[in-house]
């Protein structure tokens, strides 16, 4: 048994040694994504005080939302009406313009309203489709979900194999704790010397935040698996690999396909929120509208994501007829009950891990388990690469470990700073270039200051 544990300590020394800083990052950027909403608010509103959520407004907000469409983008094959919550108490606007002249792609346009007077709050911004690195609470988002891109094509699945030994990790370090593990807070850091302290408190954060690292590292694994891998798909789903996501995802509004010359009259979207409330029995968090001002529209109002587990939301589909606009769908119970066991189980553990569900009391203990997580991580680093004899991972590979690790943080807790100044010189710079920006420039600045303390020891 002492050799099993033994080899499960080496296996995962060797783990966290190789995949520590790039874990770190995901916990940390996650953690922080916590607070995607109010870290939106902070770069859109500074100082400013955030409006209040005015109470049974979804109906007027849908109309200062159509009513601003129809002016700015009456062409458009499709408008994406996310109405004001709780947390973000504005409207969130997207619209799709078809390809012109010149274009290889339909543009896909944001723009942020206020919820009472529809007056605009920022300028239309063209985005890549499921991009949000450019707010600040989507930038962190982007940069836990694939990294920025930072491997290419393959960043999710880099992300979804850090989940998995996450998971590892924490079970190797479980079992290797085995017999150990009421004694461990019996024993205070203080008494012992540092780097058995360190230790020590790198395995009392590991079982602290054990419950944490288990639904998050699985929940990520099962979400993200072959994000990148067609393979994997093919061979649980030989006839459709497609599938895959479209039982994670599925679709709820008919393709819309190509503007046909056959107008029809918009909806009274105001009088379908307040409908589709009264049916459901919750407010309406989206709208979606495919080719609006044709007789091929359809509208599909989704129920707030807020205080659901599960992403498959209830759901009302509407489609304009020879005698009006007619639902279609009451809800999306159909298509939950049609799911295979499988594909449900993946859909709870997705809302589990979005979190959409908490409130502010356990959002901010998700965020505080995040924080000691990173904690964790970097106690161990220390104290494994400090326990080596080879002077080449305490002198080099500690320092260097120390340095990314320190402007992994300080870039993040800088990024959020830097949005509370009127810096408009860098507007000409994305959210993702100003972040990488300031870890280098924390990288040199950390660098600097340990070579002038090997300096300083050397002589």
């Amino acid at each position: 048994m002492n050799g099993f544990v033994q080899r499960l300590k080496h296996l995962h020394g060797l783990i966290g040694l190789f995949t520590g800083w790039l874990l770190l990052l995901v916990i940390l950027s996650g953690s922080l994504s916590f607070y995607r909403a109010e870290l939106d608010n902070l770069q859109l509103f500074k100082f400013a005080a955030v409006p209040e959520l005015t109470p049974a407004a979804s109906g007027q907000s849908a109309a200062l939302a159509q009513t601003f469409l129809v002016q700015h983008a009456p062409m458009a094959t499709q408008w994406y009406i996310e109405l004001p919550q709780a947390r973000r108490p504005y409207l969130t606007l997207h619209w799709l313009q078809p390809v012109a002249t010149g274009q290889r792609n339909a543009q896909l346009y944001q723009q942020l309203l206020d919820a009472d007077s529809g007056k605009p709050l920022t300028a239309a911004l063209p985005i890549q489709f499921g991009a949000t690195d450019h707010q600040l609470g989507g930038l962190f988002f982007q940069l836990h979900y694939n990294l920025l891109q930072l491997f290419g094509p393959i960043s999710r699945s880099v992300v979804a194999y850090l989940a998995l030994l996450w998971l590892l990790l924490s079970i190797a370090g479980l079992l290797s704790l085995r017999g150990r593990w009421r004694t461990l807070w019996q024993i205070k850091p203080s008494e012992l010397p540092a780097a058995t302290a360190r230790t020590l408190r790198h395995n009392q954060l590991a079982l602290l935040t054990l419950p944490f690292a288990l639904l998050f590292a699985s929940s990520g694994w099962l979400t993200q698996m072959f994000s990148d891998n067609p393979a994997p798909q093919r061979q649980l789903y030989p006839d459709q690999p497609y599938q895959f996501y479209a039982e994670l995802f599925p679709p709820a509004q008919p393709f819309a396909g190509a503007r046909q010359n056959n107008s029809a009259p918009l909806p009274d979207l105001a009088a379908l929120v307040v409908a589709a409330e009264q049916q459901l029995a919750l407010p309406i968090g989206k709208i979606s509208l495919t080719l609006p001002g044709t007789a091929q529209s359809t509208v599909l109002l989704t129920g707030s994501a807020a205080a659901q587990i599960s992403n498959q939301l209830p759901n009302i589909l509407f489609k304009y007829d020879t005698s009006g606009w007619q639902q279609v769908l009451r809800s999306q119970s159909d298509v939950v009950a049609s799911q295979t066991p499988i594909a449900h189980s993946r859909s709870v553990w997705y809302g589990l891990h979005q979190s959409l569900y908490a409130s502010s009391e356990l959002r901010f203990g998700l965020f505080i388990s995040g924080m000691l997580c990173c904690w964790m991580i970097w106690l161990g680093l220390r104290s494994w690469l400090q326990r080596q004899p080879a002077a080449f991972w305490r002198q080099l590979i500690l320092p260097l470990t120390a340095v990314v690790s320190f402007a992994l943080v300080l870039g993040c807790a800088g990024m959020i700073l830097l949005q509370l100044l009127p810096l408009d010189w860098l507007g000409g710079y994305a959210l993702s270039q100003q972040l990488l920006g300031l870890i280098v420039a924390a990288t040199l600045a950390l660098s600097v200051s340990c070579w002038h303390r090997f300096i300083s020891a050397t002589n």
